[in-house]
């Protein structure tokens, strides 16, 4: 015991120095992936979210026994969703999307192109808006240009389609 020499464990500066290298590689490799993903995902939340919007309008307007309007509108760089009744009553509070969904699109398309894009219901829960028998189809975008859609049916039913048009 006597010539021994007393080593402490731990680990090295150049040990240290190359797993900090290995974690910066691993993160450049997987931080773009996760951005992608997260902004798909929050494309996808926001179609969700603005079916059930529809959806609920539709319910309100024959609960209600009134029209009630959805109006979808790309104002500030953000999708802002608003729904109020013929009485002018809101029905749901309005608020905006995630700051990924970067478009807002309908076919047709209002006119002018600055109007909000509008979804009318019925007091019997039937699309009023002026599209004929046709769907009315509402389409999000995001910051990497992956698109969603919202088919409103004549008969009120909204459906939503992870691509650009609900056919």
């Amino acid at each position: 015991m006597l010539g021994q020499k007393n080593r402490e464990g731990g680990f090295t500066l150049v040990e240290i120095m190359m797993v900090t290298a290995i974690i910066g590689i691993l993160m450049a490799i997987a931080v773009p992936s996760y951005t992608r993903w997260n902004a798909t995902s929050q494309l996808r939340q926001a179609v969700t979210e603005i079916n059930g919007d529809l959806t609920f309008a539709r319910m309100a307007a024959m609960n209600r026994n009134k029209d009630v309007t959805v109006s979808v509108v790309l104002s500030g760089g953000l999708v802002k969703i608003s729904t109020a009744d013929s009485a002018g009553a809101v029905v749901s509070p309005s608020h905006s999307m995630y700051s990924n969904v970067t478009g807002v699109a309908a076919t047709p398309a209002p006119t002018p192109s600055t109007d909000p894009i509008t979804v009318r219901f019925s007091a019997r829960g039937l699309r009023t808006s002026a599209t004929g028998t046709a769907a009315q189809v509402i389409t999000l975008t995001n910051s990497y240009g992956v698109q969603y859609s919202i088919a409103v049916a004549q008969s009120g039913k909204a459906k939503w389609c992870p691509i650009s048009s609900c056919a």
